[in-house]
């Protein structure tokens, strides 16, 4: 396993281990093979996920861009994915949030959580967008 693959395995584990943010490694997981942006994941709803089909449907007003696009799921994005759903239907079936809180409100402000993971595999200056992160997803 290369250097870049061993530091992305061992910030999911480590991000696992966030007691306030249980989303943190799958959120990693999915951003890291998908390539989507933090705000596209942080906003992500259930219903424009479709895990038969393996998409997330992202709408223009969702992206950076403005444009409308589907993101394909590869099985990791998926198995992660899926934990989401069952965490979903068995801490919070009401809230519509794929990554959310023990409570079912938005996961909005992540930067303890990921800074707290990146402390725990060393590398100070990484951000949830830095191109490192993105290595194994396009």
């Amino acid at each position: 396993m290369c250097r870049g693959a061993r530091h992305q395995v061992a910030l999911i584990e480590a991000a696992g281990r966030a007691p306030r943010a249980p989303f943190m490694a799958d959120l990693i997981t999915v951003a890291l093979y998908t390539g989507c942006r933090r705000g596209e994941l942080l906003g992500l709803d259930w219903a424009r996920v479709d895990l038969k089909q393996k998409l997330i449907h992202l709408e223009g007003r969702h992206i950076k861009s403005g444009k409308r696009r589907s993101v394909p799921l590869c099985e990791t994005a998926c198995a992660a994915l899926l934990r989401r759903a069952r965490f979903h239907a068995e801490h919070c079936p009401d809230t519509q949030w794929v990554f959310f809180y023990r409570d079912g409100h938005q996961a909005k402000d992540i930067r303890g959580a990921f800074y707290a993971a990146c402390r725990a595999t060393n590398p100070a200056d990484l951000t949830f967008h830095d191109p490192t992160l993105a290595q194994l997803g396009w």
